[in-house]
């Protein structure tokens, strides 16, 4: 009997990709792929495992699994996501979730995995040093700035460093956090308590 997935992403374009990927393994069926916190399909459909793809995971994120839960105790979750807080993980891990993996693992242990998930296994195969240790001290100096209201004319300015250097550390910033503009990066650095 195959499992039944249902996928979610913030992220249209990974969504895709992962519907793709998980197309191509057997013994899968894919019920469904949706954006964000997938409300209706909690109660009204039957699955297996639920892959949420996150940019990083937080509370509300955990608060929800602790909701869906209580509606489909039968259903397991992974969470595919670059940026967490140790402390979050062993909450999560109480609320319900089987597995935390990175976008990278997931990819390369994807049968393995929901497998092992399937079979009611748990998983926590995330990096050692969360990445959000990995912006360094200019990154996170120059998204505190950006988020006040500095430009990146200003910031090239008051940090003296060339315009391009700038831009560099924003897009590194992009990357680590798994955003695509300035406002996504200010937004997920905050609430990593990164930058206030």
């Amino acid at each position: 009997m195959p499992i039944r997935l249902l996928i979610t992403s913030y992220d249209p374009i990974y969504l895709l990709g992962l519907k793709s990927l998980l197309s191509n393994e057997k013994n899968i069926e894919i019920i469904d792929y949706t954006y964000n916190y997938p409300d209706k399909y909690i109660c009204s459909i039957s699955f297996d495992i639920l892959i949420m793809h996150i940019p990083f995971l937080n509370t509300k994120t955990i608060e929800w699994i602790r909701y869906a839960r209580k509606q489909s105790p039968l259903v397991h979750f992974i969470l595919i996501c670059p940026c967490y807080h140790p402390a979050v993980v062993s909450t999560a891990y109480e609320a319900g979730v089987s597995a935390i993996v990175t976008s990278e693992i997931f990819k390369t242990q994807l049968s393995n995995i929901l497998q092992q998930v399937a079979n009611g296994q748990t998983l926590f195969l995330i990096e050692q040093q969360p990445l959000l240790c990995k912006l360094n001290d200019m990154e996170i100096r120059i998204l505190q700035m950006i988020a006040n209201d500095y430009t990146n004319n200003q910031v090239s300015e008051k940090l003296n460093i060339s315009k391009r250097t700038v831009e560099r550390h924003l897009s590194s910033c992009f990357e680590k956090l798994g955003v695509k503009s300035r406002a996504g990066a200010i937004a997920a650095a905050m609430r990593l308590k990164l930058i206030e």
